[in-house]
């Protein structure tokens, strides 16, 4: 079990893939590309109370499911099966059709790897340091990261220069204190 409700915590070690091998569709795992890629990280508030509440389903429907030796998947379906990657990209996709059939603004098409995308570009609004943001995301050094997934904006921008305007206070009462 990858998830520490105790530590708040997740370890990334692996990954689940459904590939088609020997003429047969599976499941299997396989190590991250990387050592950088094995990582624990530490769960926000929103991330640990969801955490809870999936708990809480799957103790419902306990799973027997194994995969290569992995077990207690946190996102399953209703058998207890990993869910399969494309039927999540269907859920999203549904989703979005229907948000969108009665919103005046209306959502992108969304797959489950915008997460990912997602994720970065908030943490670096958050102004989580690009170190941490490296270690989290699993990447060796951060030119991906700035390259890929650390999406700027106009709003995020503008509060960086609103620091200035901060440091120029802070300059000020140096001198004149």
């Amino acid at each position: 079990d990858n998830v520490d409700m105790k530590e708040r915590t997740i370890t990334i070690d692996h990954s689940i893939l459904y590939r088609k091998i020997d003429g047969k569709f599976k499941f299997y795992a396989k190590e991250p590309k990387t050592k950088k890629g094995i990582r624990v990280i530490p769960m926000t508030d929103d991330v640990y109370e969801c955490m809870k509440e999936l708990r809480k389903e799957r103790l419902k429907r306990p799973s027997t499911v194994e995969v290569d030796g992995y077990k207690n998947f946190v996102f399953t379906s209703i058998s207890g099966k990993p869910l399969y990657p494309i039927n999540v990209n269907k859920i999203l996709y549904r989703i979005v059709r229907e948000y969108n059939e009665t919103a005046e603004e209306k959502l992108p098409r969304i797959s489950n790897h915008i997460f990912r995308h997602t994720g970065c570009t908030r943490m670096g609004e958050a102004e989580v340091d690009l170190s941490s943001m490296v270690y989290i995301m699993g990447h060796a050094d951060a030119k991906r990261i700035q390259k890929t997934y650390d999406h700027v904006n106009l709003k995020r921008v503008r509060n960086q220069m609103q620091k200035l305007n901060h440091k120029k206070l802070d300059d000020k009462e140096e001198k004149t204190g």
